[in-house]
Order: C-alpha cells, then structure tokens, then sequence
C-alpha cells in the first residue's frame, strides 16, 4: 500500500511540474517529438522522480540525499588520502557550492558523523568521518541500491 501511495504522490508531483512547464510555455513537448531537449526533459524528470525516492529511503537512516552525498564523498577523500580532508575538497568532489558543503557538515557534525577541526594551514576546517558516519554511509548505499533496482 506505502509503494502505491508513493507511486500516486510521485505522479501528482510530475503532473505539477508538466502543468508549470506548459503554462510557462516552456518545455511543451510535441506529439512524435524525438528532439535531445526532449529526451533531456524526460531524463531530468526521472532523476526527480528517483531524487524523490532516494530521499524517502535515507530518511529511513536518519539522512537526506545531499547529506549522503557530502558524507560519503568525505569518506571516499578520507580513505583516498589517508588524513583529513578539507570542506573544499569536499565541495569539489560533490559538486556543490562551499556555502552547502559547510551547512551539511555542521549538520553532519551535531550528528556525530563527522569530525570537524580547524586547519593548521589557514582558515578551513579538516573533515574526518567518524565510524559512525562510515557505518552510515555504507547503509546508505544499501538503501540507494534498493531504490535504484
């Protein structure tokens, strides 16, 4: 029943987003239309609609996608490194911006999934992820392969 509900909500969502694209006038899709903008269109909508589904099942662990992200990313730097990593290096690796990157680690850190030091090196803060938050993250990726089936 959870799955079917999640399915109808999931729909009314997409048909939000198709109403809005279509009142804005952008992104109508013509009947037979095979053109890239319109398999890119399709494609993001099925990254939202996985998005969606990803986000409910971190939820489940305590996290939300972005904070997966930034979290596993650290421990990948971490464990590729061998030391503390940087938020920057961080942003880098994720792709987000350095404002997103710092508020997920205060939140990441108040979770005790990491550990946050100031830098010898200047104004940055050194990033370890904790056990806690490798335990976490590697059930993340259980949770993400199961949506992804």
């Amino acid at each position: 029943m959870e799955a079917e509900e999640r399915g109808a909500e999931e729909r009314e969502v997409e048909e939000r987003e198709v109403d809005v694209a279509k009142a804005s006038g952008h992104f109508e899709q013509k009947e037979g239309d095979t053109s890239a903008a319109s398999a890119a269109l399709e494609r993001w909508r099925e990254a939202q609609r996985w998005r969606r589904r990803a986000d409910a099942e971190l939820a489940s662990v305590g996290l939300t996608l972005t904070q997966w992200l930034v979290l596993e990313s650290a421990r990948t730097l971490v464990r590729e490194s061998g030391d503390a990593v940087s938020q920057t290096e961080v942003s880098v690796r994720v792709q987000l911006d350095q404002m997103t990157v710092s508020q997920v680690m205060r939140v990441l850190d108040a979770k005790g999934l990491v550990d946050r030091g100031p830098s010898s090196e200047g104004p940055a803060y050194r990033i370890f992820v904790t056990s806690r938050g490798k335990a976490l993250a590697a059930r993340g990726w259980e949770r993400l392969n199961a949506v992804s089936r």
